[in-house]
């Protein structure tokens, strides 16, 4: 969105690095001119090659880095953890990540509510709900009818535990 009183032109460029810092793909949007007061959406396709997948026992972990640049000046940029694999469901099998069915799916369920502090909790405090889920040997969380932390949604991820967020 261009907040400001004349047209800018904007260009997106987005990568992905691996989890030791390695640009694995990466793609530069052409230019976009955008309106004073007005947005625009620019769509991009990005393909990794041989990507480590994020499973269960093994999440891997990329970072999706988006950068903007307006008027050739780098004006912000953006970091999202991402976990590359395929989830598939079926009434046969059950659940496949990456191809393969997952047996042993052993879940629990979370409010987050703190005696106290109700919604305050700080991140330690979320991140420490899903460490300690991950030691009791649990891999899925069905979570409240309500938004979930980042801090705990992202330290899922890296610990590798599915999340079922209902409807709220």
């Amino acid at each position: 969105r261009n907040e400001d009183q004349t047209d800018k032109n904007v260009v997106i460029k987005t990568e992905i690095k691996d989890a030791e810092g390695a640009v694995v793909a990466e793609n530069t949007a052409d230019a976009a001119t955008i309106s004073a007061g007005k947005d625009t959406t620019v769509k991009q396709s990005l393909t990794v090659k041989n990507p480590k997948l994020w499973n269960l026992d093994t999440p891997y972990m990329h970072t999706l880095i988006s950068h903007v640049f307006v008027d050739n000046q780098e004006m912000d940029t953006v970091e999202t953890p991402i976990g590359i694999r395929k989830i598939e469901m079926h009434r046969d099998y059950g659940l496949k990540i990456n191809g393969e069915v997952q047996e042993a799916l052993i879940g629990v369920n979370r409010h987050q509510e703190y005696p106290y502090v109700g919604y305050a909790g700080s991140s330690s405090l979320d991140r420490r709900d899903a460490i300690k889920f991950k030691e009791g040997g649990f891999n899925v969380v069905r979570t409240g009818h309500y938004p979930q932390s980042n801090d705990f949604l992202n330290a899922c991820d890296e610990l590798g535990i599915l999340v079922i967020e209902p409807t709220p």
